[in-house]
Parts: structure tokens; C-alpha cells; sequence
């Protein structure tokens, strides 16, 4: 038990090191070339670490044995300590402090997420409740959080009782259920856990809008039974107030409305207005209302993205293309997001605007394409599957073989089906 206690412990420090060295060198690191230079950072100050020892460190290459301790004493003297024996005993005094004596500790940024590591690691569930609760959501920190409390339920033997234990919080469900949000849904514990555990607590027009539109989409992306209790029953017959919505349920609901028209056998009737809605609900204008919004180039990717899936998925989106506002607001919102693909939407922009014109790409500035810049947990089958296709699109020789096999069979597999439309 000590032994398993003591490597929890040091699995902590590893990993609070790593994050505040990033944070000095002011590098996120993610590929060989950050660790360049971050070494070429720390040479500057004196300190020799090399790119390698910093890769293997960092995890970008496999590291065969533990850190030497000089190298440590490195790293800490960088980010202002003495050494990492002073390190460990730091964290492991605030840590210790702040599962005896939560209250205040919970308010110091960083040390929650090795407060709420550790604290889940022993299934200490009241614990995880108060650090949850307590958190700041306007913390810096506040994605890193999301993505250790979802990758803990997502691997948790515990999952139905974490997932209880979340929504019983009112920060569980904004930091769980409505910000992880498990577009991967593996084996499906994610759409469960919203109608089981979800759908009961929280019966406000948007809450069940955005349970509604994942579980139906999905469904439909995934060509299983639309539920139809949950369809009898919908907000989404309702008139959509849409200068109340988040930019995510604006996205989702137009999507399941493509969708639906399309199971319905209407969608070719109403592809232009569908068209006309997206177009201006991007812009920001309300139907029926004076009342304008504001979205940042990142939110319109999302309100055009989800509705491209859909109309792939159906069969219509080269046809939704020919109409020339359509196809501008794509090449507009692509151009808009070229120094960072940043989100699973602005991928997807990314990849419709290249399969439709490729040699235009070729010309431009726009190619070659570009891998996301910030993975997300809750959507890794997405991104393979995104830049997979992408890469489809000018893959040659030996590799295209390959890409074609596997970019097809884990479509199927994962609801993106979607994509082949612009693949043929």
C-alpha cells in the first residue's frame, strides 16, 4: 500500500512539474520541435537540458528509465526553486493540507488538480464533490480540469457511482456532463448517463434541447432507432428562442433539424431554408427579433460545422455547395481560422473546403492542411477520423492504400460516415 501510495505521489509531482515548466518556458509542448526549444530556452538561462532528455521527459519520446535528478534540480531551479526534493515536499505539504482541510486550498489554482487526482485515485468521493463544487470556472485551469474529471469517469471501474456523485453538484453538471460532453460516447455510457442521471434533474429548455439534439444525432450518425419518447416529447417543437442559446445548441439544434428532415423525406424541399437559417444565424441575426449576436469566428465554425456533417451525412451537401452564399461563408470562415485550428469544427471546415477544391488549395495559401493544434479527450475519434480524410484527399503511392482502408472502416465503426460524400 505504501509502495502504491508513494507512486501516486510521484506520478503527481511528474506531472505538476511538467505543467509549471510549460508555463515558464511559455511553450505548450506537443511535438520533437518544442522540445528544441524549450532546450534552447533553458540553455539561454544557463541550464543545459537537451531536446531529447526533455522529449522523454515530456513524453514525446519513450523513456526507458526514470529522471536523473540533476535534471530535475534543473527544471526546478528554472521555475524558481532550489531543488526537487524541496519541490516534492511543497506539493505533498499542500496537497496532504488540502485533502484534511479543503476549504481554502481548493482556491489555489493549480494544486486543485492534483488535490482532485489524487482524491479520485482513492475514490475519496466526498472529496471530489467539494473540489468540484468549489472550483473556479473562470480559472485558467478550467479545461485542464475538465479533461482529468472526464478521462476519470470515462476509465473509472467506479463509472455509474462517479457519474451519480457528478450530477448530485451543480459545477458536476457544468464541468462534467455539460463541458467534457463525450462525443466519442464509448460503448455508449455517455448518452446513458444524460437520459438516466441528466434528463431528471435539469428540465429547462436548454438542458433538454442539448440532451435531445446529442442523443438523436447520434443515434442517426450511428444508423440505430431514433427514441422516440424523446421525440414525442421535444422542445424541439417548440419556437426556438435562439438569442437565449449558447452557440453550441444553436449548432446542435440545426443539425438535428437536417437530420430529421432528412429521415423525414423533406430535406431536399427545405435544403434552402435550412441554408438561409445557417447562413443567418451565423451572421447573428435572430428571426423574427431586432435582437443581433455576437460570435467570434471560433462560434460560427461551430454553427456552420455540425450542419456540414448533417447534409454529408444525407447526401446534400455538394448541393447545399452550388449556392454561392453558402460556399462563401466556408471559404470565409476557413480563412478566419488559418493561423489556428484550434477545434474539432474548425477541422472540419478545413477538410470541406479542401475536398471541394483542391487545386484551388494547391494555388493558395491554404495548403498544405493543418492538424488541430489542441487535442480534446471527448473527441479523439472525431479528429483520426477528420485529419485521416483530410490527408485522403492528396495521399499518393503507398500511403493512399492504407488511408483508404482504415479512413473507411473507422468511419463506419465510429458514426462519421458522413465523411465519404466528399472523399468520392
Amino acid at each position: 500500500m505504501r509502495k502504491i501510495c508513494n507512486e501516486q505521489f510521484e506520478h503527481l509531482y511528474l506531472r505538476e512539474l511538467s505543467s509549471r515548466l510549460q508555463r515558464h518556458l511559455l511553450i505548450d509542448v506537443k511535438d520533437f520541435n518544442d522540445c528544441k526549444n524549450a532546450s534552447e530556452k533553458l540553455r539561454n538561462q544557463g541550464l543545459v537540458i537537451s531536446a531529447h532528455t526533455l522529449a522523454r521527459f515530456f513524453g514525446i519520446l519513450k523513456n526507458n528509465h526514470n529522471q536523473y535528478t540533476s535534471t530535475l534540480n534543473l527544471m526546478c531551479k528554472f521555475i524558481g526553486l532550489d531543488s526537487y526534493a524541496i519541490f516534492c515536499k511543497d506539493i505533498k505539504q499542500r496537497t496532504e493540507n488540502a485533502l484534511f482541510n479543503p476549504v481554502d486550498t481548493f482556491k489555489t489554482s493549480s494544486f486543485t488538480l492534483i488535490t482532485l487526482e489524487i482524491a479520485l485515485a482513492n475514490k475519496d468521493w466526498k472529496s471530489v464533490q467539494d473540489i468540484v463544487n468549489d472550483f473556479n470556472i473562470n480559472d485558467p485551469l478550467k479545461n485542464e480540469l475538465v479533461m482529468l474529471l472526464g478521462k476519470s469517469v470515462r476509465h473509472n471501474q467506479n463509472k455509474q457511482l462517479l457519474l451519480k456523485k457528478l450530477i448530485e453538484i451543480e459545477q458536476g453538471r457544468i464541468l462534467f456532463y455539460e463541458s467534457y460532453v463525450d462525443e466519442d460516447d464509448p460503448r455508449g455510457y455517455y448518452s446513458r448517463a444524460l437520459k438516466n442521471y441528466y434528463k431528471p434533474r435539469f428540465p429547462n429548455y436548454n438542458n433538454q434541447l442539448f440532451l435531445q439534439c446529442f442523443i438523436m444525432s447520434k443515434a442517426i450518425y450511428l444508423n440505430e432507432v431514433i427514441d422516440l419518447t424523446l421525440l414525442n416529447s421535444s422542445v424541439l417543437n417548440l419556437d426556438v428562442p435562439f438569442k437565449k442559446l449558447h452557440f453550441h445548441e444553436i449548432s446542435r439544434y440545426l443539425e438535428l433539424q437536417i437530420l430529421l428532415d432528412f429521415k423525414k423525406g423533406f430535406l431536399k424541399n427545405n435544403l434552402l431554408n435550412h441554408l438561409e437559417q445557417i447562413t443567418e444565424l451565423t451572421a447573428g441575426y435572430v428571426y423574427n427579433d431586432k435582437y443581433t449576436l455576437e460570435f467570434l469566428n471560433h462560434d460560427r465554425c461551430w454553427i456552420v460545422a455540425r450542419s456540414l456533417k448533417a447534409l454529408a451525412f444525407a447526401g446534400f451537401l455538394k448541393d447545399a455547395l452550388k449556392q454561392d452564399s453558402f460556399r462563401l461563408l466556408i471559404e470565409e470562415l476557413y480563412i478566419g481560422s488559418l493561423k489556428n485550428i484550434g477545434s474539432v469544427a474548425e477541422l472540419i471546415i478545413q477538410y470541406v473546403l479542401h475536398a471541394i477544391n483542391k487545386q484551388k488549395a494547391h494555388d493558395n495559401d491554404y495548403f498544405p492542411p493543418k492538424r488541430i493544434t489542441s487535442f480534446w479527450d471527448n473527441e479523439t475519434n472525431s479528429r483520426i477520423a477528420i485529419e485521416a480524410a483530410t490527408s485522403l484527399l492528396y495521399a499518393e503511392e503507398k500511403i493512399k492504400p492504407i488511408l483508404e482502408k482504415n479512413v473507411y472502416s473507422f468511419a463506419k465503426k465510429t458514426g462519421h460516415t458522413w465523411l465519404f460524400e466528399l472523399l468520392s
